[in-house]
């Protein structure tokens, strides 16, 4: 899949997710749907993941239960997490994402980050703790991120 068509299937699978905080008490299901949209089943085998602004624990189980729903379906898969658009994560965040990449069958998971030198320095140090050394490649584009998951 090329990376015009991965913009397109994104926006065609992607709701709007406003960027502030978010929590049980001020998510609409609407906007619960719009988060779990924004992670699905690149091409058997990936599953990708277009990270929200703003990560709270409450988006973090969202997206949680989401990725383990659809890794399901395989016995092994990668994944590929686009945090172009994702603030840096708060420490109680990054606690949380051990969560997100809990998953059964989770083989490698590719992360990209554009071309944010700070985002690339905590994204290393956050998937560095989360996974120990190796399992884990940090890139900055998204081509050179589906290609690695190929």
């Amino acid at each position: 899949m090329t990376e015009r068509e991965l913009d397109e299937k994104i926006a065609g699978q992607m709701g709007k997710v406003a960027d502030r905080p978010h929590d049980a008490d001020n998510t609409t299901e609407a906007e619960v749907q719009a988060i779990r949209d924004r992670i699905f089943v690149l091409e058997p085998g990936i599953v990708f993941i277009h990270e929200i602004p703003q990560q709270t624990p409450f988006t973090v189980e969202i997206e949680r239960a989401r990725l383990f729903e659809l890794a399901a379906a395989f016995t092994e898969f990668i994944l590929v997490i686009d945090l172009t658009k994702a603030a840096r994560p708060t420490a109680e965040i990054r606690n949380e994402i051990g969560k997100i990449i809990s998953a059964p069958g989770l083989a490698h998971t590719v992360v990209f980050t554009g071309k944010n030198i700070l985002l690339n320095a905590a994204a290393r140090f956050v998937f560095a703790s989360v996974f120990g050394r190796g399992n884990f490649t940090l890139l900055k584009s998204c081509a050179e991120a589906l290609s690695h998951a190929h």
